[in-house]
């Protein structure tokens, strides 16, 4: 394992509350009513742009007064509540500064930015990859490409952290092993990600590093995941 890419909104940050409330308000005046159950079941790993083309679609007209509605409205909840998970920020601080760290997200550029300062940790990652550098999001594999091209590696040597099945499926077909970790979901869902736990306290990078030999050899066999941890195999 030669870097870690993270995910933004369910793994660093608490935030889908915060999306979920902003694209809510901003889809009100199309007469869409988006109620929690369908944003996580089916808009949580999407970009705004693949969100708003959804809930409008046959009206593709108000597509970009919806996204910069939905933005508006996120960033004034978000600019001074940017709460991170507890067990991310321990996880970061466990982490050597010799390995290189990468977000890949679906957070537009400034709001990802501003969270990771918020927080005191932007000068941590060397690639930050959002919204605007990609054509195709989750769960195409083009963000979590997109960061390891950026890391100067190949993706068989990174290891990826995600909350979503969508990230995960991303992050796997990029061709990295992908751990997911039931912020956002019940570990049930997470199946088709190499490993999963229930939160990031659990997950020991020198056991993970040494077991999945990411981009050095083969990756971990069905039951040896080690304690506190689930090897989700294939799905």
């Amino acid at each position: 394992m030669k870097a870690l890419v993270f995910d933004l909104d369910g793994v660093l940050v608490n935030s889908e509350p915060l999306h979920l409330e902003a694209f809510r308000r901003a889809l009100a005046p199309f007469g869409v009513d988006l109620s929690a159950e369908e944003y996580y079941r089916t808009y949580v790993a999407f970009t705004d742009r693949e969100a708003f083309q959804r809930a409008l679609a046959g009206r593709p007209e108000g597509v970009a007064r919806g996204v910069a509605e939905k933005q508006r409205i996120f960033w004034e909840l978000f600019r001074d509540r940017v709460q991170a998970f507890p067990d991310a920020l321990a996880l970061l601080g466990r982490v050597p500064v010799s390995l290189p760290l990468a977000l890949a997200t679906g957070a537009t550029a400034s709001e990802a930015d501003h969270a990771l300062r918020m927080l005191g940790i932007r000068q941590r990652f060397a690639a930050l990859v959002a919204a605007e550098d990609y054509r195709r999001g989750k769960p195409d594999p083009e963000p979590y490409r997109v960061a390891a091209d950026r890391l100067g590696l190949p993706p068989a040597a990174c290891l990826a952290i995600e909350d979503t099945r969508e990230g995960i499926r991303a992050a796997r077909a990029a061709g990295m092993v992908c751990v997911g970790v039931a912020h956002t979901h019940p570990a049930a869902e997470l199946s088709e990600a190499d490993l999963v736990v229930d939160t990031l306290d659990e997950l020991d990078l020198t056991s993970v590093a040494a077991r999945f030999r990411c981009g050095d050899g083969p990756r971990l066999g069905p039951g040896d995941a080690g304690p506190g941890t689930r090897d989700a195999g294939r799905g």
